[in-house]
């Protein structure tokens, strides 16, 4: 069954109340679900149509905004209607004020306590999770914004003092998460570890519990300790199946697929065919492109590159729904990565280089080394020396450039060196390498370690 979005049209009509009472029921519920691609819809259009602003609203109690939307919002169900309406308005005022320099939103939202409320909160959390890959830095910022918001919501009107708390806990995880993805190691482990003590001090919510462990394991990924990782989202997971949450099981599968994969990839591929089985890929369609992108790219790794081709064939449509960069550099680089398992070499290599050159100039400079390495591996095994050592010796100056730790910078030289001497006496190079290589840059990019080949 194809997964249901708002439109942009129904959702101008839902502003503008022409819309039927059955279809006012299903798109607030719709957007209660926190979908991804309409809630970006709905930031854009209430922008565009100057709806919900402060300057509009400014004054405006919750009550009258539950007045104003009593016909679209017919729940049954008061508190769900409300957080309904504080959600529409915190999207509505982080649409004032996303064009705006960090410090000129913490100066409008220090001066005016109508900002201070749950539905603003949420906002700039779901806006710092959309920018959390395309703009690490913006999402920095507003997270940060979020905690400081946090910090100062009446806990009368969250649900209490440790409701009020838990929310700090989860925005100085979520700015834990986005330093991690901005490469700010010691600042991301220094929110996660705020977040973990004010999640000792609130309510001892569990889910609240899973969703920090969830966060920490991926810096501990980040820092190459994949196998802790792994072992730390077991209780997150076993936290999940006690909920009976389906959905945030599947998170947590994918997540542990993630963390182990680049070690055993078999294994990986376990944890994300069980995965796929339980998201729900109505309320994360973003999840279900991540998960099938695993599944491809980890049967590459297991040696089962025309499994992976069929994955990618199916998951095409799927990778229309996101067309920003982060999406499809890593579907082109799919693309080479089976071409060059299909022994397809000159294809690989032209898909790989030109993904190689896209990083480089985006200054992603850990994929762009990631890229080069399976680049250089495709050269070799289509018997191209003298080619594979001549882009090695290509990738070197632009990794000196970024200021790399020495001991990465010598790992790569230890690789050019070998391709030198391949080229030069026509032997081939010990194909394990480029997994070592590769292996060792994911292990010590945030946690400088000398390589050893053997």
């Amino acid at each position: 069954m194809k997964e249901w979005h708002i439109s942009a049209e129904l959702f101008r009509r839902f502003l503008r109340r022409e819309v039927t009472r059955p279809e006012s029921r299903q798109i607030v519920r719709h957007l209660l679900a926190e979908c991804e691609v309409c809630s970006a819809l709905a930031t854009r259009l209430m922008d565009e149509e100057g709806y919900w602003f402060p300057k509009k609203a400014h004054g405006l109690s919750p009550e009258d905004y539950g007045e104003a939307f009593a016909a679209a919002a017919q729940f049954g169900n008061l508190q769900l209607q409300r957080s309904a309406v504080l959600r529409l308005r915190g999207w509505g005022q982080w649409s004032s004020l996303a064009d705006l320099l960090p410090e000129e939103r913490a100066a409008l939202v220090e001066a005016d306590p109508s900002f201070l409320h749950w539905g603003f909160y949420r906002a700039l959390l779901d806006a710092a999770q959309w920018l959390g890959w395309s703009n690490p830095r913006e999402a920095v910022a507003i997270v940060t914004l979020a905690v400081a918001v946090a910090g100062k919501l009446d806990p009368e009107t969250v649900g209490g003092e440790d409701a009020a708390v838990d929310l700090e806990a989860m925005a100085w995880a979520r700015l834990g998460n986005a330093r991690r993805l901005a490469s700010d190691l010691p600042g991301a482990r220094e929110a996660l570890n705020e977040a973990w003590r004010l999640q000792e001090e609130g309510s001892g919510n569990p889910l609240l519990k899973a969703q920090i462990i969830g966060l920490d394991a991926s810096y501990v990924a980040a820092m190459g300790e994949f196998e802790t990782a792994l072992s730390v989202l077991e209780e997150a997971l076993a936290i999940y199946r006690s909920a009976g949450d389906l959905h945030q099981e599947g998170r947590v599968l994918l997540k542990m697929a993630a963390a182990i994969g680049y070690v055993e990839p078999a294994r990986a591929l376990r944890h994300v065919r069980e995965a796929l089985n339980l998201i729900n890929t109505t309320k994360e369609p973003r999840l279900e492109l991540c998960g099938q992108h695993d599944l491809a790219y980890f049967s590459v790794d297991a040696g089962r590159p025309e499994e992976a081709l069929e994955i990618l064939d199916r998951t095409r449509p799927l990778y229309k729904q996101f067309p920003d960069d982060w999406a499809q550099l890593r579907l082109h680089w799919l693309e080479g990565r089976i071409a060059r398992g299909l022994e397809h070499f000159d294809e690989a290599a032209a898909t790989l280089r030109g993904v190689w050159r896209a990083c480089t100039e985006k200054g992603l400079v850990y994929d762009a080394l990631l890229v080069a390495i399976e680049l250089a591996e495709t050269y070799v095994a289509s018997g191209k020396y003298l080619r594979a050592a001549t882009f090695a010796a290509e990738v070197y100056p632009l990794l000196a450039e970024r200021s790399l730790h020495r001991h990465a910078l010598a790992a790569w030289l230890v690789l050019e060196q070998a391709l030198e001497r391949s080229a030069a006496e026509e032997l081939a190079i010990r194909r394990d390498l480029f997994r070592k290589l590769a292996l060792y840059y994911r292990r010590t990019w945030h946690n400088p370690a000398e390589f050893r080949e053997e």
